[in-house]
């Protein structure tokens, strides 16, 4: 028997090295900077900041000007693509839907197993499932919570405009985009603009900050290195926060929710789309959760935390990056503030109808343009499940 289990674990070390070694040939036929052994190219990237490390990726890119460009992440090749064609390609292959082992190594400690980086097949049925939460119809239901965080947001504001020092508008976004979130999805007041509200807000942003740190620093991505840092430390408080939090709500959630008379009706995307069921999403989830055993309790919360902050970051880096276009085109600026007066006019804002919405067609404009030239999202991250052929290149 000790003979047998030896031979197989020899069978599957040669098998694992095999294939590492055919990965390494395969990567080394694309364009790169050098790498050493083990370490790969971390040493180019240690020690070095959010921006300095952007920048010295870009740097790599400028000098590898090529379709395919290649660097070490470790033992672990990353391939990036800049020629849209390639990018094309890749994003609509049925074959790279996987999320990435490095984004899987982040994430997944700290905010759990979620949609995000989820395997195929879960990842496909959790989306069908989630994605009946967020309707056109059920969206324009949440509209007066909007214009009631957003009335707290210019209160905020104001009190900053009297003042001559400089200060950070994407705190006061991120604060605001929060608490819409949680008012919102989650059927919550979270007050994240108070001190009541402030630990969550801190905790969520401290993990996401530690996700990223760690996806750029190869040496912190080994979990038994990783665990004798100060980061992880840090990022377990976060953890246990959010998770507090998460579970504090649903708690709250499940004393207080209404009696569903008919559960089948949760499932009807017919009723849905007919404006029958405007409950908040987070409702909606824990009521798939109690009529469907295989969505348990940990993915019930993982969902909810990925929800929350996907929702609140990207569109407070979004609304950021608007507010900085509009800062450096100030002709732009004037057109866009012309057209909200000629569309409703000097009002008050709570008075602003979600159906005045469409008719402002250049502001619609301007948020794309602003979302195409600075996307919130500046990788998309994807792992081959099996070979791809790019040209004479293979993944």
């Amino acid at each position: 028997v000790l003979i047998s289990l030896l031979l197989l674990i020899l069978i599957l070390t040669c098998i694992y090295f095999w294939n590492y070694i055919r990965v390494c040939y395969y990567a080394s036929k694309i364009p790169g900077p050098p790498a050493y052994p083990i370490i790969g190219n971390a040493i180019f990237l240690l020690g070095l900041s959010h921006q300095e490390f952007t920048h010295a990726i870009l740097k790599i890119a400028e000098d590898y000007q090529q379709n395919l460009g290649r660097i070490w992440f470790g033992p672990i090749p990353a391939i990036g693509a800049s020629n849209p064609d390639i990018v094309q390609e890749l994003l609509t292959n049925e074959n790279v839907l996987e999320k990435a082992y490095l984004m899987k190594k982040a994430w997944n400690p700290v905010l759990g197993k979620s949609i995000l980086t989820s395997e195929v097949p879960e990842w496909k049925h959790h989306r069908s499932i989630i994605i009946r939460g967020f309707t056109p119809i059920i969206l324009k239901s949440y509209f007066k919570i909007f214009v009631e965080k957003i009335n707290i947001l210019i209160q905020k504001l104001d009190l900053e405009l009297n003042k001559e020092t400089p200060f950070d508008i994407f705190e006061y976004l991120s604060r605001t985009t929060l608490d819409s979130v949680c008012g919102s999805t989650m059927g919550v007041n979270i007050n994240s603009h108070e001190d009541d509200g402030s630990s969550y807000f801190h905790a969520i942003n401290s993990a996401i900050f530690f996700i990223i740190a760690r996806l750029l620093n190869p040496i912190k991505l080994p979990s038994i290195l990783y665990r004798f840092t100060r980061d992880y430390k840090m990022v377990s408080r976060s953890r246990d926060v959010t998770h507090e939090f998460t579970k504090k709500i649903i708690s709250e959630k499940r004393k207080n929710k209404a009696t569903v008379t008919n559960n089948k009706e949760l499932m009807d995307i017919k009723a849905i789309n007919s404006n029958l069921y405007k409950k908040p999403f987070l409702e909606y989830l824990m009521d798939f959760t109690e009529n469907n055993s295989s969505f348990t309790e940990e993915q019930l919360r993982n969902e909810t935390n990925f929800m929350i902050m996907a929702g609140y970051d990207t569109t407070a880096l979004s609304l950021s990056y608007v507010l900085l276009h509009l800062a450096a085109y100030k002709d732009i600026q004037t057109k866009l503030y012309n057209e909200i007066l000629e569309v409703v006019g000097d009002i008050n804002v709570d008075l602003i109808n979600v159906d005045d919405l469409p008719k402002l067609k250049y502001m619609e404009m301007v948020l794309k343009e602003s979302m195409r030239l600075t996307p919130t999202i500046p990788l998309i991250v994807r792992e081959p499940s099996q070979d791809i052929k790019i040209g004479n290149i293979c993944l």
